[in-house]
């Protein structure tokens, strides 16, 4: 976790077309593209359940497109009532000219359940090239393994390995550990992607940019001093910009941010406790969304003392891009 002392930083699916309400299905469509064999078992106006072969998700009916089975038997033809008489026309109505046209709001996201939340964190262990051991925190964004973290976690590894707490079923048994590579990273943000190239059913999305209000409720998840997955809670403290933090410009050689940009960066300061090890691991709203990734601290002991800081999720949405299931 980077530490500042007085203010001064250490290191630096579109919308789908589902298919009538039938549980046949050979093929769901996510977002992003990617297509997986399922089962619709369950379908409302607010949520489609699927069955995949690796468990049971739930889903927003505008984030799938569920095709047909063409093989499937089709599903049964309701008999046409008996005709009825006409009945007689209704007189004509005049408009309601206080009526709105707009279309009706779609229907909010699903909050995430704690223990969901929870299954999304990873441990992150990192060997550098003299050996030297170090741990950060991992914010799972996709099924196929790919997670957010800070860059300053990942930029000395010689061997990056990360843990997930799915695979601690049993106190008995050694969790497994996957072999992970950094696929992209962003020095003035601060962050990396990082990818183990394993299925991931349990990830976190990122909440609207407006979802960060000051007096908020805010929960950080994360490694703090190797202590795996733990949850602190407090509020969103503030929102600053580089540019109220004093914080310094120096060009970065192959990153490409201007000194206007970079004055507008901006953090979300929060008193949910923040610790090293803390660092990569996601802020969340009360929904458990992403509202931020855990970044540096304002200490003078080295631990929290209630400032900790993490990149707002307007530039981790746009860093991530592509990569995240909230696109």
């Amino acid at each position: 976790m980077r530490r500042l002392r007085h203010a001064s930083l250490v290191a630096m699916l579109g919308t789908v077309i589902c298919a009538a309400p039938w549980a046949w299905a050979d093929r769901i469509r996510m977002k992003n593209g990617e297509e997986l064999a399922g089962t619709v078992i369950k379908r409302t106006p607010q949520e489609v359940v699927i069955q995949f072969d690796f468990g049971t998700m739930s889903f927003a009916p505008q984030e799938i497109e569920v095709i047909p089975d063409a093989d499937a038997p089709a599903p049964p033809v309701a008999e046409e009532p008996p005709a009825q008489p006409p009945t007689p026309a209704a007189p004509p109505v005049a408009p309601d000219v206080r009526s709105s046209a707009r279309p009706r709001a779609a229907e909010p996201m699903a909050a995430t359940e704690l223990p969901q939340a929870i299954r999304a964190v990873a441990f992150i262990h990192v060997l550098d090239a003299q050996g030297k051991a170090s741990s950060g925190t991992g914010t799972l964004i996709n099924p196929n393994g790919v997670m957010l973290t800070n860059h300053h976690v990942v930029q000395d590894a010689a061997k990056i390995t990360v843990t997930l707490p799915t695979e601690q079923t049993s106190r008995f048994k050694e969790p497994r550990q996957y072999d992970a590579t950094v696929l992209k990273i962003n020095r003035y943000y601060d962050l990396a992607l990082v990818d183990i190239a394993a299925k991931t059913p349990h990830f976190l999305r990122f909440a609207d940019n407006d979802a960060v209000q000051v007096g908020e409720q805010a929960k950080a998840i994360g490694n703090p001093h190797g202590l795996s997955v733990t949850v602190s809670q407090g509020i969103i403290s503030s929102v600053r910009r580089n540019i109220d933090l004093r914080m310094q410009y120096t060009p970065i050689p192959g990153e490409y941010v201007n000194e206007r940009e970079f004055e507008e960066i901006t953090w979300i300061q929060t008193d949910a406790s923040i610790n090293p090890g803390n660092s990569g691991g996601p802020l969340l709203d009360a929904k458990h969304r992403i509202i931020g990734i855990n970044t540096w601290i304002v200490t003078e002991s080295g631990g929290s003392v209630g400032l900790g800081f993490a990149l707002h999720v307007k530039h981790v949405k746009k860093f991530a891009r592509g990569y995240s299931k909230s696109d």
